[in-house]
């Protein structure tokens, strides 16, 4: 199951292996997913499309609530389930929408970076004279 259409799981940036449906669903709600094969972390991310599509679905569940509510009560369990069942088939369809990416490096911080961190750093405090860092931390 590998593909719906033009829907693809997500692969291991590393080893190319195919993460299972399951895996991508729980993985959309990490940071990060630790690849079962090779052990290598990548970052997780979930497609714009995904949120465009929740949104679709909220507005079609508002629209069957509402519906439900102003046909009266035969309707309301219909509509607990027609609004259940769209959610369903959004989350079905969300693994499909979780991208993993190689893991950037760190970088090292720039010379002029540092010197600014150790601005005050060489500041001592005479006696009964506060420096401008103390009055505005206040």
């Amino acid at each position: 199951m590998k593909r719906i259409k033009n829907l693809n799981l997500p692969d291991c940036p590393y080893c190319d292996e195919s993460v299972w449906h399951i895996e991508a669903f729980l993985a959309k709600n990490c940071s990060f997913y630790k690849c079962k094969y090779c052990g290598k972390l990548s970052e997780v991310r979930v497609s714009p499309e995904a949120f465009k599509l929740l949104g679709v679905t909220e507005f079609i569940a508002i629209i069957i609530f509402a519906t439900a509510i102003f046909m009266g009560g035969n309707y309301s369990l219909f509509g607990l389930v027609a609004i259940i069942a769209v959610f369903v088939i959004f989350y079905a369809f969300s693994p499909f929408m979780v991208q993993l990416f190689r893991i950037k490096k760190k970088r090292k911080k720039n010379f002029e970076e540092d010197e600014l961190d150790d601005e005050f750093a060489t500041v001592k405090k005479e006696a009964g004279k506060d420096t401008d860092t103390e009055i505005y931390s206040n």
